[in-house]
């Protein structure tokens, strides 16, 4: 028996259960459980979107996949379908609110309801530029999209969540987050911007019972950072700053997706979690 009975009833929600109830039904394990949930991943086609909308639809949620590409979309939601649970692909531009509204309805018009948000789809401004020689046009599309677009898909699927009082949203920000880098002001300033908006909506929103958080990855094998890694000095340099000597694979985000968007991370809301095989510590 366990000798501190508090444990249990913070790990079971407030349930007081048996330790030996626990190991013989799983319990705990079915908090990680999304069965019967329904997920909007906006660019959830390709890259870190299509391991976790492929790790939701595995922990048994329906995902609905908002893209500007349709095609690329509606290949992974036949990839879902054939793991088991239902899927829906939406041409989706995230910096449009006609966009996002449409997106929502039809959501709520084939799963009646939202439960989980992944707010994934970005860009970056390539190539690399010198502050002083960014063009406002190109500031005013990273920040559209990045930024602008978080909020707005975040806004509207909240409305659907405050009536049900229910509802997880999980934010892809990045390292950059926390640290700066240089040659790439606008991509810096949207995701600088989206840990700060990710704690004011997850204080706004606690009251109905919407946790908002965010997982911030540093490099990892997508096509987002192909031509970093595929420089030879510019890829030794990153893992010479990585204490665990690797980038990510887009399947290491999966575990932490799930657990953030499920019954498990009940307690979790505003935090900002770095996945950087360490890249932050020094």
């Amino acid at each position: 028996m366990v000798k501190d009975q508090n444990i249990w009833q913070i790990l079971t929600f407030g349930r007081t259960l048996d330790i030996n109830e626990l190991i013989a039904n799983r319990k705990i394990l079915e908090a990680f459980s999304l069965k019967g949930k329904n997920a909007i991943v906006t660019g959830g086609n390709k890259g870190l979107g299509r391991a976790i909308s492929l790790g939701l639809a595995s922990a048994g949620a329906n995902v609905v996949i908002a893209a500007r590409d349709l095609e690329a979309s509606e290949n992974v939601a036949k990839e879902i379908k054939k793991i088991g649970t239902d899927s829906l692909a939406v041409k989706t531009d995230v910096s449009n609110q006609k966009d996002v509204k449409d997106l929502v309805n039809k959501t709520i018009e084939k799963f009646n309801r939202i439960d989980i948000l992944v707010n994934n789809a970005g860009v970056i401004n390539r190539p690399r530029q010198a502050a002083t020689e960014i063009p406002e046009e190109i500031w005013d599309w990273v920040i559209d999209i990045n930024l602008k677009g978080t909020f707005l898909v975040s806004r509207e699927v909240a409305k659907s969540m405050i009536e049900n009082k229910k509802g997880k949203i999980l934010c892809i920000g990045s390292i950059l987050c926390e640290i700066a880098q240089a040659w790439h002001a606008p991509y810096v300033a949207s995701k600088g911007g989206i840990r700060q908006l990710v704690k004011a909506l997850a204080l706004e929103w606690a009251p109905y019972k919407i946790h908002v958080n965010a997982l911030c990855p540093h490099y990892f094998r997508t096509d987002f950072v192909k031509k970093s890694l595929e420089d030879p000095e510019r890829y030794e340099q990153i893992l010479k700053n990585t204490p665990m000597g690797r980038v990510g694979e887009p399947e290491d985000l999966i575990g932490s997706s799930i657990f953030l968007c499920s019954e498990a991370s009940n307690l979790m809301t505003g935090q900002i979690i770095l996945i950087d095989a360490g890249y932050s510590l020094p």
